[in-house]
């Protein structure tokens, strides 16, 4: 398990810092992390029903992980978690299992100096008697129960706060969200067309390196778009112009340089 750092602490370059921003409220600031992370993409989420008559709207743990990556780091260097603690519980013919976890982030705002901890609590059932008598063994419970944790530990920073909220029970806020998060994908690719005009402009080798990181960004968000093809394209567009621009071995150099100087043939 990947644990907070105390004395030594990620290096700025490695955390996401701030870019450059007009002032901010007093409320916009305390509200920093929500208003990034509390919005959950729809095509992330799934409906649930339990006995009782429970039901609700479950979000993707791997889409609330790829969310603190996105904003805080990459997990162990960002964000992370202290070793989790299990208990299990007799209740009845049931056994039940409660799992403890603390959670740390390191705020990009303090350029990675201020370690921040939340916690969360989360269980699940290890055994269950059905109705026929029979005994159910869930041999995942523990993971559940952790993955339930670790999930309620970082609603505290905001993460699916609107799923949590109940606004996925307003049909017209999640066709709203729908629309946003499909708008953001074209913009995706607005930003990939404008990368390759630059690509294809780029006159010398330090200008097309200057690219680099993002193009490898942007890579990295259509392969977890599952747009395979056209993080391919910009992947061998980057390559050609590498090639085209990079110096010439010195015996490829000298026969260029012999086919000038050598006269042309000329008719008749």
């Amino acid at each position: 398990m990947a644990k907070a750092p105390s004395s030594t602490t990620p290096t700025p370059s490695a955390v996401a810092t701030p870019s450059s921003e007009p002032e901010r409220s007093t409320e916009e600031i305390h509200r920093r992390f929500w208003d990034v992370l509390g919005k959950t993409d729809p095509r992330h989420t799934k409906k649930f029903s339990r006995s009782g008559g429970f039901s609700g709207t479950a979000v993707k743990p791997m889409w609330q992980w790829k969310q603190l990556t996105e904003f805080f780091g990459p997990c162990g260097i960002g964000w992370g978690m202290h070793e989790p603690k299990f208990e299990t519980v007799h209740a009845g013919d049931d056994i039940l299992v409660f799992c403890t976890v603390a959670a740390w982030y390191i705020d990009p705002a303090s350029h990675g100096t201020e370690c921040c901890t939340v916690y969360g609590v989360g269980g699940d059932h290890v055994m269950v008697k059905r109705s026929t008598g029979k005994l159910f063994f869930d041999d995942e419970a523990f993971k559940k129960a952790y993955t339930d944790a670790l999930g309620n530990a970082f609603k505290f920073v905001g993460v699916a706060a609107d799923v949590h909220m109940g606004q996925f029970d307003d049909n017209k806020y999640v066709q709203d969200l729908e629309r946003e998060f499909l708008a953001n994908e074209d913009t995706l690719g607005k930003s990939a067309d404008a990368l390759l005009d630059q690509l294809k402009a780029a006159q010398d080798l330090d200008t097309l390196t200057g690219h680099r990181p993002e193009v490898e960004r942007l890579i990295g968000e259509f392969k977890t778009a599952k747009r395979d093809g056209e993080a391919a394209m910009l992947a061998s567009t980057y390559k050609a112009r590498r090639a085209a621009l990079a110096p010439k071995p010195i015996e490829d150099a000298v026969e260029e340089s012999e086919d000038r100087n050598t006269p042309k043939p000329t008719l008749g």
